[in-house]
C-alpha cells in the first residue's frame, strides 16, 4: 500500500515490507560498520533493484521526462549470520543539494520529510523484525520535477549500519531547447530532444564489447585464430586488446555519445531500435543503448580516425568546417577539445553557429556532460584566431575547467560523421605505452638516456626521443599514451652463453619507465591501477599497481612486448601482478603469462620473458653483478592460457618453487580447458614444469 505525499516537489511514498519478495538484478553489495568499534562485517548486505519505467526495469540510474511516472523499490537481503536479528530499514533522498531522511509517523501513518541530521539522529522508514527471507522496499511511485534525485537504502542493527550503493535519476524538461537570433549555420539538432537524457558515464560492463566487435576493429588476421570451417577463435592478444579498451572507457564514454547522437540525428540508427515506442534519444535508457556506445567509442581508436584526430587544425579551420558541414549534409559529428596540459581532452557535438559581431563567432554544442544544456558554447575569434570553451569539463564528476587555444596550440579539432562509414582497423607501426591512471604519470626513458613522459623534478611533460610522440587522451582525463619506435625482437636459444649475450642487447633496447603519483594525489586512497605496452608482437606490462605518496615503481620493458622486469630499486609493499600476452604465428597460437604475489628481496630485479618455444624465462637477478640471486620460494602464483582454433585452455599453480641461484623456465605440459573447467580458479589447474636451464 502507498501514500502519496508531495513535498518541495518531490513524490514521495510511504510502504509496507513484503516478504518472499520476486528476484531482481543485483544493485551492489554493502558491508556492514560498527559506530562504535568501526568493526567491518564485509558483504553483509545485498541490494537488488532499483525499479522500472513504461515497463523496463533499471538499476543504478535512469532517466525520465518530467511527469513521466517511476516505481522505484530494492530488495534487501541480509546475511544469514544476523538475518534473525530485527533492525531498522531507512532511506535518504539527495534533491536540490540537500539531503532529507524519510521516515513514518508511526501514530497517524503520513510521512515526514526532515533534513539530514547526522547517522546518529537518523529516523527509520520502517522496522522489520527479521531478514530470515528477502524484503522488498516499494521506495516510490509517481512522477518528479526537473533536476536530480538520488535515493539510498540503508539499514541498521545495534550499532551496526550499511548504505546501499546510490540510485541516480535525473529528470529532464518536457520542453525542447529553444534557440534564439540569426544564425550562420544550424544543423537542426537540439539537446533535447535531440542530445541524450544521461551524462556521460564512466562505468563498463563486460558485455559492452563482445567477440565480433573486436574481430571488426582489428580485422579477422589480427583478431581470429580459425577453425577448419573459418570460425574464429579470439587470440590472447585480442582478449588483451579488448580489456585495454574497456578499461580506457571508465574515464568517460564522450566519443562514443558524441557520435551516436549526431547518427540518430541523422538517422543512421534510430532509437526504436534500442527502445519499443521511443522516438527520442532523451527518452533513451543508458542500459538500452551503451553497447553501440562503446562501439562508436572504440573507433576513435582506429586508423583513419586516427589520422584526422591527430590532423592540425587552427581554430578558423575548424570553424570554416563546421560551417561546411552543416551546410552539405555531412556534418562534424565530433568536435575535439584539449587542455594546453596534455592531461585531457573532451569530444563534443556542434549544431549551430552564431555571429556576434566584433570577429566573435559562437559555436552551440551539445556536451554530453550536460544532458538537456544548451548553454554550452564554443567562443572563436576570427581575428585572433583563438577558441575558449568556459565551462568545459573531461569528466561529470569533476568540477568544470577552462579549455583554450589558438593556432599555435592546435587544441581543436574537427571530425566529420562521414569519416566514421569507413574508419579502418586498428592498427600500429609503433610501440604504444599507457598508463591508466588519472592520479598517476610515468616517465620513459631508453638507452641513450633520452626522455618522454612526466619529469617528475620540473612537473612537465617533455618528449626527447626522435620518433616519439604523444597521443592525446579523450574522454577519461589520463596523461597521454606514448608512441615510440619499434625494434626488431629475435628470441634467444636456451643456451646459456647464447642467452646472457641475448640478454644484454635486450636490455639494451629496452625502455625504463618510472611510475609515481602526482603531488595533489598525495594524501588520497589511490585505486590499484595499471600500466601496459603495445609492441610488435603483443603486451606486456602491470596490473594491481598499488603506489603511496612517497613511491614510485620502476619497471623495464622491450618495444616487442616480449620482456618486461621490475627494477632493484622499486621498493613497494605490494608488488603489481605482471604479464606477458605474445601471439606466435609459427605455432598458430598465443598465449597469455599471468605472475602475482612477487616478492623480492632487496637490491633484485625480475625479469619475465616469453622464449622462441612459448615457455616462460624467469630471472631475479642481484644488482651488485650478473650472479643470479634466489627467489622467495613460496611467494608467487602464475597463470597461463593458451588459445589456439581448438579453444582456449589454462594452467595455473598457486605457489611455484624456483632453485636458487639460476634461471628458469616455466612450460606447461599439461592444460585444461577453461571451456568445461568446473574448479576455482584458487586452485592448481593441469601441470606446470620447471626447468633450471643456467646456474
Amino acid at each position: 500500500m502507498y501514500r502519496k505525499i508531495i513535498l518541495s516537489g518531490l513524490l514521495i511514498l510511504g510502504l509496507v515490507p513484503i516478504a518472499n519478495a520476486i528476484e531482481m538484478p543485483l544493485l551492489g553489495k554493502s558491508p556492514l560498520i560498527n559506530l562504535v568499534n568501526f568493526n567491518i562485517l564485509p558483504d553483509f548486505l545485498s541490494f537488488s533493484g532499483g525499479g522500472s519505467v513504461d515497463g523496463l526495469p533499471f538499476q543504478s540510474e535512469l532517466n525520465v521526462i518530467e511527469g513521466q511516472a517511476i516505481t522505484l523499490k530494492t530488495i534487501l537481503t541480509v546475511s544469514s549470520k544476523i538475518a534473525q536479528n530485527p533492525a531498522d530499514i531507512f532511506v535518504l533522498a539527495e534533491y536540490n543539494g540537500a539531503t532529507f531522511v524519510i521516515s513514518h509517523d508511526n501514530d497517524t501513518g503520513a510521512i515526514k520529510l526532515e533534513a539530514w541530521q547526522g547517522i546518529t539522529q537518523i529516523k527509520p522508514f520502517m522496522s522489520v523484525e527479521s531478514f530470515l527471507s528477502p524484503v522488498e522496499v516499494p521506495i516510490y511511485e509517481g512522477a518528479l520535477l526537473k533536476g536530480g534525485v538520488t535515493v539510498y537504502v540503508g539499514y541498521r542493527w545495534d550499532a551496526y549500519v550499511g548504505t546501499s550503493p546510490a540510485i541516480n535519476i535525473r529528470v529532464n524538461s518536457q520542453t525542447p531547447t529553444a534557440l534564439t537570433g540569426d544564425f550562420i549555420a544550424q544543423l537542426g539538432f537540439l539537446p533535447n530532444p535531440d542530445g541524450f537524457g544521461f551524462e556521460n558515464y564512466g562505468d563498463v560492463q563486460a558485455t559492452d564489447l563482445n567477440d565480433q566487435d573486436i574481430v571488426d576493429f582489428l580485422g579477422r588476421a589480427q583478431a581470429c585464430h580459425l577453425t577448419a570451417d573459418g570460425a574464429c577463435v579470439l587470440k590472447a592478444t585480442a582478449q588483451r586488446q579488448k580489456q585495454e579498451w574497456l578499461e580506457g572507457m571508465t574515464g568517460g564514454h564522450c566519443y562514443g555519445m558524441a557520435l551516436a547522437s549526431t547518427a540518430l540525428f541523422t538517422k543512421k540508427i534510430k532509437p526504436e531500435q534500442y527502445q519499443e515506442n521511443i522516438t527520442q534519444p532523451i527518452r533513451l535508457l543508458k542500459n538500452s543503448i551503451r553497447k553501440d556506445i562503446a562501439r562508436y567509442f572504440v573507433m576513435q581508436s582506429l586508423t583513419n580516425i586516427q589520422a584526422l584526430i591527430n590532423a592540425t587544425k587552427t581554430p578558423n579551420e575548424v570553424l570554416d568546417a563546421v560551417i561546411t558541414g552543416m551546410k552539405n549534409g555531412d556534418p562534424i559529428a565530433i568536435l575535439t577539445i584539449y587542455n594546453n596540459q596534455k592531461e585531457g581532452g573532451h569530444a563534443i557535438t556542434p549544431y549551430a553557429v552564431q555571429d556576434k559581431g566584433n570577429g566573435e563567432v559562437w559555436i552551440y554544442v551539445y556536451d554530453n556532460n550536460y544532458p538537456d544544456d544548451s548553454s554550452r558554447i564554443v567562443k572563436i575569434n576570427r581575428d585572433m584566431n583563438t577558441w575558449v570553451y568556459e565551462g568545459a569539463t573531461i569528466n561529470p564528476s569533476e568540477p568544470a575547467s577552462s579549455y583554450f587555444g589558438d593556432a599555435v596550440t592546435k587544441t581543436l579539432g574537427a571530425i566529420p560523421l562521414s569519416a566514421h562509414d569507413n574508419p579502418g582497423i586498428y592498427q600500429l607501426d609503433v610501440a604504444e605505452l599507457r598508463l591508466h591512471s588519472k592520479q598517476a604519470r610515468m616517465l620513459v626513458t631508453n638507452a641513450a638516456e633520452q626522455r618522454i613522459g612526466f619529469d617528475f623534478t620540473t612537473g612537465v611533460f617533455i618528449n626527447e626521443i626522435a620518433g616519439a610522440e604523444f597521443r592525446l587522451s579523450l574522454d577519461d582525463g589520463t596523461p597521454p599514451a606514448y608512441l615510440v619506435p619499434l625494434m626488431a625482437f629475435t628470441p634467444p636459444s636456451n643456451s646459456s652463453d647464447a642467452l646472457d649475450q641475448y640478454l644484454q642487447v635486450i636490455q639494451d633496447q629496452s625502455l625504463s619507465v618510472e611510475i609515481g603519483l602526482l603531488e595533489t594525489s598525495a594524501l588520497a586512497t589511490q585505486a590499484p591501477f595499471g600500466f601496459s605496452i603495445k609492441g610488435k608482437e603483443g603486451f606486456a606490462g602491470f596490473e594491481n599497481i598499488q603506489l603511496s605518496a612517497s613511491e614510485h615503481l620502476y619497471v623495464g620493458v622491450h618495444p616487442s612486448g616480449r620482456f618486461v622486469y621490475i627494477g632493484s630499486n622499486t621498493q613497494l609493499t605490494n608488488l603489481p601482478t605482471v604479464f606477458l600476452t605474445i601471439n606466435d604465428d609459427n605455432t598458430q597460437a598465443s598465449y597469455e603469462y599471468e605472475i602475482s604475489n612477487i616478492q623480492l628481496a632487496q637490491g633484485q630485479e625480475f625479469a619475465l620473458l616469453f622464449n622462441e618455444d612459448n615457455s616462460l624465462l624467469v630471472m631475479s637477478v642481484s644488482k651488485d653483478g650478473d650472479n643470479v640471486a634466489r627467489l622467495d620460494s613460496s611467494a608467487y602464483s602464475l597463470k597461463m592460457k593458451k588459445v589456439n582454433a581448438e579453444g582456449q585452455a589454462i594452467a595455473q599453480q598457486q605457489q611455484i618453487t624456483l632453485p636458487a641461484n639460476a634461471r628458469s623456465t616455466l612450460r606447461a605440459i599439461t592444460w585444461e580447458s577453461e571451456n568445461t573447467r568446473t574448479r576455482q580458479l584458487s586452485e592448481n589447474i593441469g601441470k606446470i614444469e620447471i626447468t633450471t636451464i643456467s646456474k
